[in-house]
């Protein structure tokens, strides 16, 4: 199954593309400086208005290094205002070189499970393992809406 543009969207500090793959639409971000909460917010309601199920499904690429602003109370936000939203999965990949945003992860996960949210989340230096990554959990959460039920 092919990757599909469904359409895209440039802000000051980020700009993303949406693409569907397998009926699900996936956001890919690429940030440019850093992005206060209040412009995130923007960011994250224009990004809701394409998604179409309770999976929110995105890739953070900054592979170019960009610098990012990413605290506790950003990633809280993040969660909040997707679960406001009615979504109640998230698989979350950053393409970045640095080994450090592993621990950003741990507590992405750690709050996210505090807030009864399912979240899958990694981050690799490549963009094509972030892909099939979320491309893996499209994939996985077919299959577990196709199974019958007890």
């Amino acid at each position: 199954m092919e990757w599909r543009h469904i359409g895209s969207r440039e802000y000051e500090n980020i700009s993303f593309e949406t693409m569907e793959y397998k009926s699900e639409f996936v956001h890919i971000f690429r940030p440019s400086g850093i992005l206060p909460i209040k412009e995130r917010a923007a960011v994250y309601a224009a990004t809701l208005e394409l998604t179409r199920s309770d999976c929110y499904l995105a890739i953070l690429d900054n592979r170019k290094g960009r610098e990012i602003s990413l605290t506790g109370q950003h990633i809280s936000f993040f969660v909040d205002f997707l679960a406001e939203k009615g979504i109640h999965y998230i698989a979350y990949a950053v393409v970045t070189n640095d080994p450090g945003y592993a621990d950003i992860i741990k507590l992405f996960k750690a709050i996210a499970e505090a807030k009864d949210i399912a979240l899958e989340a990694i981050s690799t230096p490549s963009f094509e393992a972030a892909k099939a990554f979320v491309a893996g959990e499209i994939d996985r959460l077919a299959a577990i809406k196709q199974r019958p039920r007890r």
